[in-house]
């Protein structure tokens, strides 16, 4: 969903995804709980493939975010 979302919307000035969504709304749009969003994102931003400020996605590592995606052979 966060590569679709940056596909879709594009990066910011700051790299950041340009669209502000709550984590409810990235859940929903998910299929999965808040909660599990949460820590999600946060394992994401442990390996480093993200950093996170408020409603603001910053994508680190893409080719990371594809391979776990399985977008690639």
């Amino acid at each position: 969903m966060l590569l679709w979302l940056k596909e879709t919307f594009g990066l910011d000035d700051n790299d950041c995804i340009d669209i502000k969504l709550t984590r409810e709304e990235i859940a929903n749009m998910v299929g999965t709980t808040t909660e599990s969003l949460i820590r999600l994102l946060g394992d994401f931003k442990k390996n480093k493939l993200i950093s996170l400020e408020g409603k603001e996605i910053k994508l680190l590592d893409i080719h990371g975010l594809v391979m776990i995606a399985e977008l690639v052979d």
